[in-house]
């Protein structure tokens, strides 16, 4: 809560994170329009950093199993 809005901020914040005994932490941006500045910044904490769940494959199980999902499109991941 409070994350500063300058970069040196955040990356503080993160430092302290992980000495504390996080494995894994991200910073992230959402865009909400009706939020008053229209951004919303937040730390993804992980105690355990798992493997990276790769979206693509998620997605082509989903699909051969017979399941569809209207957010998420491959060719955004893309590369």
């Amino acid at each position: 809560m409070h994350l500063p809005a300058d970069l040196q901020g955040a990356a503080q914040w993160r430092q302290q994170a992980l000495q504390i005994g996080f494995e894994r932490v991200r910073y992230g941006t959402i865009s909400i329009a009706t939020y008053p500045t229209g951004q919303i910044g937040f730390m993804m904490c992980e105690k355990k950093a798992a493997d990276p769940i790769k979206l693509q494959d998620r997605y082509r199980s989903m699909v051969k199993a017979g399941h569809a999902t209207t957010y998420y499109h491959p060719p955004l991941q893309e590369r």
